[in-house]
């Protein structure tokens, strides 16, 4: 499999871009943290494909708890499910070519996923009620990643930075 320079190149600014605005740009709320970085996320998903933003989402995120954001202990949820935000994004953006409102909802339900997604792995390393009180502030992390995302996706699409990293 050749990968193109310029689209490694690429992946590796929205990895650092991902890290960077979930370390440095995150404001704590209860046990976790707000940040751009969901944004972002949606649009490596535009930028680079399925695989291209599973990986940058996934390990700039990861990379970002192990060093300081939020705490080593989210990495692996983190890497998993902003990974999985990255690749529906990309075949959301694919599948949903200039229908926005249809692109909305797509987005949408991904965040519900992550929602669904860190209440589970917080009930795994917590209980229950720990996850119970967390879920006003995983919508919160969701609403502010699906806006800056949404804002985000029609400047990459602009730009014809779209296409799968292979």
């Amino acid at each position: 499999m050749k990968v193109k320079t310029e689209r490694l190149a690429l992946a590796s600014v929205f990895t650092t871009l991902i890290f960077i605005a979930t370390r440095f740009f995150s404001i704590p709320v209860a046990s976790g943290i707000v940040h751009p970085a969901d944004g972002l996320i949606l649009m490596s998903g535009a930028a680079l494909g399925p695989r291209g933003a599973f990986a940058a989402a996934g390990v700039g995120s990861a990379m970002a708890n192990i060093l300081g954001a939020g705490g080593a202990q989210f990495a692996p949820a983190s890497f998993i499910l902003k990974g999985l935000i990255g690749f529906g994004a990309a075949i959301a953006v694919k599948k949903c070519k200039n229908n926005f409102q249809l692109l909305f909802a797509f987005s949408a339900l991904e965040f519900i996923f992550l929602v669904c997604g860190y209440f589970l792995y917080f009930m795994l390393i917590f209980d229950l009620s720990a996850a119970i009180s967390q879920l006003p502030f995983f919508f919160m992390i969701g609403a502010v990643g699906l806006a800056i995302g949404m804002a985000g996706i029609p400047a990459i699409k602009k730009l014809n930075l779209r296409g799968d990293l292979q």
